[in-house]
């Protein structure tokens, strides 16, 4: 017999396709440990019912070099059916011989539909820069001074993700990039399902390259695997 509760259960994970996030923000005072393909976890928390933030390093096995990423998400709008959000994921690498260098995406997305059934769309613009600044010393005494050049991509990334919930501890989600600029477009999709409880959601799902360069022998989806777990509120 299924109790009340149980069959109000929804996504603890909804602010979050497989990779990409949704206009949905975490409550404030919610906290969320995730991991990405076994090799990048990240820590996410609700600052305030419209901002949250998360920051990941990745762990690759025998590489000095790590990748830093701090995702920042707002909500700027909150309907009853439609969300909107602006963000930025932030990407540097940490280690030796890494540098100045930095890069990222700064990010739109429109979320429409229920925390069961919904569309995201989003737009991502990705962008890279360095620290060009330069260190100047007059004996002892050194200054330095910072100088910080981005450049933006010609292209666009746009995701397009739907969720829909199949039962109280099911939702079966498809993910799909397409990026556009430069005369060419490709793109990556995937469908996969997410198992979840109160506080705990693992997804499994298979990416697929479209479009332009998408050849692939043998076998032609990529696997993906991935957990979060809610805390807090």
């Amino acid at each position: 017999m299924v109790s009340a509760q149980q069959a109000q259960r929804l996504d603890p994970n909804g602010t979050r396709l497989f990779l990409s996030p949704t206009a949905r923000t975490m409550p404030q005072g919610q906290g969320r440990f995730s991991d990405y393909m076994v090799f990048f976890p990240s820590v996410a928390y609700g600052f305030t019912n419209w901002f949250d933030a998360s920051a990941g390093i990745s762990l690759l096995p025998g590489s000095s070099t790590q990748i830093l990423t701090i995702n920042t998400k707002a909500q700027v709008y909150d309907g009853e059916r439609v969300d909107v959000a602006v963000g930025n994921l932030f990407l540097t690498p940490v280690g030796e011989g890494t540098g100045e260098g930095f890069g990222g995406t700064a990010y739109g997305l429109i979320t429409v539909g229920s925390a069961r059934n919904a569309l995201t769309v989003g737009t991502y613009v990705a962008y890279a820069g360095a620290d060009t600044g330069s260190t100047t010393c007059n004996g002892d005494v050194c200054e330095t001074e910072d100088n910080f050049d981005v450049e933006f991509a010609d292209g666009v990334l746009v995701v397009l993700g739907g969720e829909a919930q199949v039962s109280n501890s099911v939702k079966l989600i498809s993910e799909n990039y397409f990026g556009f600029g430069d005369g060419e477009s490709g793109g990556v999709v995937s469908g996969g399902v997410r198992f979840f409880g109160d506080h705990l959601a693992v997804d499994f799902a298979l990416f697929r390259l479209v479009g332009e360069g998408s050849d692939i022998d043998g076998f032609s989806f990529i696997p993906y695997v991935g957990f979060a777990y809610n805390f807090g509120r």
